[in-house]
């Protein structure tokens, strides 16, 4: 089986390369982003974010676009001192489907735009 998906937004981030990018969005905090709602999607983008300012937090879902068919069914997280897990086991971004998850914190909403940290 397979399944399609259409992007509904982007994501810029002060993280432009692999290297340095954190594992989990909450380990640094600081660290500040932009998702934009694709006018493609929604004849009127900002009626989709109607409600988001009342919570604090948002979870993100994104594929890792950037990756190459990288995919191994054991990988060598950087804490666990070279010891080999399952890729389920982790939080490796070489999965089969390339599927992630953040939980951001949500700073605005400007039209379109959600700003967000963390």
């Amino acid at each position: 089986m397979s399944f399609t998906m259409q992007p509904i937004g982007t994501m810029k981030s002060v993280f432009h390369f692999k290297n340095g990018t954190p594992r989990q969005s909450s380990l640094c905090e600081s660290a500040r982003g932009v998702i934009t709602i694709e006018k493609s999607i929604f004849n009127n983008p900002e009626h989709s974010l109607m409600g988001l300012e009342e919570y604090s937090h948002a979870w993100i879902i994104f594929i890792f676009h950037k990756n190459g068919n990288h995919t191994k069914a054991k990988v060598k997280p950087p804490r666990l001192n070279g010891k080999k897990v399952g890729v389920f086991s982790s939080r490796s971004p070489f999965r089969p489907n390339s599927i992630g998850l953040s939980l951001v914190k949500i700073d605005k909403i400007e039209g379109t735009s959600v700003h967000v940290s963390g």
